[in-house]
């Protein structure tokens, strides 16, 4: 069997003549015209769109852009995340989806995605920049004032200010207090249907999995892994996760539910024992409904480090509802070591059955 390998490669990006987008029309109000209308371009990594779709759009939409007739651009299959939130919701053909290559946290690097944004979607009206909604998570607390020095800034409900010479600033993100913070989750609901639906692909010990084989970033094991961690598994019933332009190909004799609409998934998911993932964000899923989940992380990305500020551990903490158990190791390590990434994850599995979800930390 020729080996399956994950090219982590970015080649010059193709150029796009025309970008088509299927409609979606959630509320009953009549589009006012571009002066009234918002678009929210969504076309981030799963990990932060999550975060966006659960705290910072809605924080703008009640806010700052109050009663604006509001349209959201994104992904396929993401319908679900924002149909309580906006007004419409544009749908990029499924045929552009390799452009996900290109996404980043709350960003991405797409020439052909930053034509659309700056120059396509402005005719129908003001085109929110990433940076209003990355602000809402990570805006700075300031400690002292950039305009007079002065020490006494005062946090308010919805800003924050100088007593000294009042220059205003934006309230601290929710990286600053995520505690508090994570009460005003807007945490999507499931519908009945989707649940009742999902529940026909759900067994005795049915789990989740997801293979990551993501070019951007690269930290994507080899295949072979994945099908030594199946024979390991073999009590369970492993159900294949991840969105197609991103994981590995789903194995045979294994349940393929890679690519699918995304209720769907979240309504399979919140049956499950527990997922595992590695160095991926695909932990959303399990979080979002609540259900355990394995997680192999980094710990500059968890707790930070000399150049990096850990936000993904303020992103995980924020967008998991259940229980999380973290094996804290570096990929290197793991990669040339795949029989300890085994030995660890089914640990893990082994400590989750009696309800241990302390982190595990393995540094070599």
């Amino acid at each position: 069997m020729k080996p399956i390998v994950c090219n982590t490669k970015n080649n010059s990006e193709p150029h796009i003549e025309e970008i088509k987008f299927k409609i979606y029309k959630f509320s009953p109000r009549t589009n006012p015209g571009p002066r009234n209308t918002i678009l929210i371009p969504c076309f981030s990594e799963f990990g932060t769109e999550i975060l966006g779709t659960v705290y910072c759009l809605p924080e703008l939409l009640n806010n700052r852009y109050m009663g604006k007739y509001s349209i959201a651009v994104g992904w396929p299959n993401r319908t679900f995340l924002y149909k309580n939130l906006v007004d419409e919701f544009w749908e990029i053909d499924k045929n552009l989806s390799w452009l996900r290559d290109y996404s980043l946290a709350f960003h991405h690097s797409s020439r052909n995605l930053w034509k659309l944004e700056k120059q396509l979607l402005k005719e129908h009206g003001k085109v929110i920049d990433s940076s209003e909604l990355s602000e809402v998570a990570i805006y700075p607390r300031f400690a002292q004032c950039l305009r007079c020095r002065s020490n006494g800034i005062e946090v308010l409900e919805d800003r924050q200010i100088c007593l000294e010479c009042g220059t205003r600033y934006e309230k601290p993100g929710l990286f600053y207090n995520p505690i508090q913070a994570k009460q005003t989750a807007m945490w999507p609901n499931l519908s009945p249907e989707k649940i009742v639906e999902a529940s026909k692909y759900i067994q005795p010990n049915s789990i989740g999995l997801t293979a990551r084989c993501r070019k951007t970033y690269g930290r994507n094991l080899p295949f072979s892994f994945y099908e030594r961690l199946l024979e390991l598994l073999k009590d369970y019933h492993v159900i294949w996760l991840g969105e197609r332009q991103s994981t590995y190909p789903c194995p045979s004799g294994v349940l393929d539910f890679s690519d699918q609409e995304l209720e769907l998934v979240l309504a399979l998911v919140s049956r499950l024992k527990f997922t595992i993932q590695y160095w991926t964000a695909s932990t959303r899923l399990a979080g979002l409904v609540g259900t355990p989940y394995i997680n192999f992380e980094s710990p500059d990305q968890v707790w930070g480090g000399r150049l990096t500020p850990g936000h993904e551990g303020y992103r995980t903490y924020l967008t998991t509802k259940g229980e999380k158990k973290l094996v804290v190791t570096q990929f290197n390590d793991i990669e040339v070591n795949l029989d300890k990434g085994l030995e660890l994850t089914m640990r893990a599995i082994k400590e989750m059955k009696y309800e241990n979800y302390d982190d595990i930390i393995w540094i070599p």
